[in-house]
């Protein structure tokens, strides 16, 4: 597809955006070079939290998915929108995992013990888990745990305690 300045848009490839709006749902991007937005839906159930790993005016490498079309409503009338679905590339996740493969131990930090038990685990800059009932932990206190899998789709690691 051509944009009106006829910059050529195909779908599978990569380009440069910066963040333009965060939501708990979605992520809204301005595709550089064009006159697009560019949108990011979470994952159902996933862990990611968009106001940790997305700030708006970063800069992102997104891979567009698909064209879609919307009808935008104003106070004098309603329009159609073109935008396109976009995924970003180089999740803090997969930079961790892909130097700390599954099955590496690594150090992690408590960074807040829920009343359930639970417990949130750091363990880089925005790369955080949730531990299951962990109700000997403190938050501050540094663990040991063993990657046992990882979720591309949703981006959530799965760690155990050492």
């Amino acid at each position: 597809m051509k944009t009106n300045e006829g910059f050529a848009l195909g779908i599978s490839f990569v380009y440069q955006a910066q963040v333009k709006v965060v939501k708990d749902s979605c992520v809204t991007f301005s595709v550089l070079s064009t006159d697009l937005d560019g949108v990011y839906y979470l994952p159902k159930r996933s862990q990611i939290n968009p106001h940790v790993i997305f700030k708006v005016g970063e800069y992102w490498l997104v891979k567009v998915v698909k064209l879609m079309k919307r009808m935008r409503k104003k106070e004098f009338g309603s329009y159609t929108e073109v935008y396109v679905d976009v995924v970003p590339q180089n999740f803090p996740t997969d930079d961790f995992i892909e130097k700390h493969p599954q099955g590496s131990i690594v150090t992690g930090e408590v960074k807040h013990q829920y009343h359930s038990g639970d417990c949130q685990i750091s363990l880089a800059p925005k790369v955080e888990c949730v531990v299951k009932t962990c109700r000997t932990l403190t938050k501050g206190q540094k663990v040991s745990c063993k990657i046992e899998s990882y979720n591309p789709l949703k981006k959530k690691i799965l760690i155990s305690l050492c």
